[in-house]
């Protein structure tokens, strides 16, 4: 048994004008209890995405392996604007 560690790449939509509040986002997601790291870094033409590290849980590969197939575990869904 072991813990399943999992790496996310998060991109924001780009609004027609201004920049999307990648710090206000990163703190929001490094909040959760199973982030480890959250980091901005840069993706292209002046764009950024957020990685984020999270561990899933404690337990077998094959007990975590659905919340990584899915994509998006529900618990590390973070609340839209508005």
């Amino acid at each position: 048994m072991g813990y399943v560690v999992v790496k996310y790449k998060v991109t924001i939509n780009q609004p027609e004008d201004g920049r999307p509040d990648y710090e206000g986002i990163a703190d929001t997601i490094s909040s959760m209890e199973e982030v480890q790291t959250c980091e901005i870094k840069p993706l292209a033409f002046g764009m950024m995405f957020i990685e984020v590290q999270a561990v899933l849980g404690e337990g077998p590969v094959e007990q975590n392996a659905p919340m990584v197939r899915r994509g998006r575990p529900a618990r590390l869904r973070c609340p839209g604007p508005g």
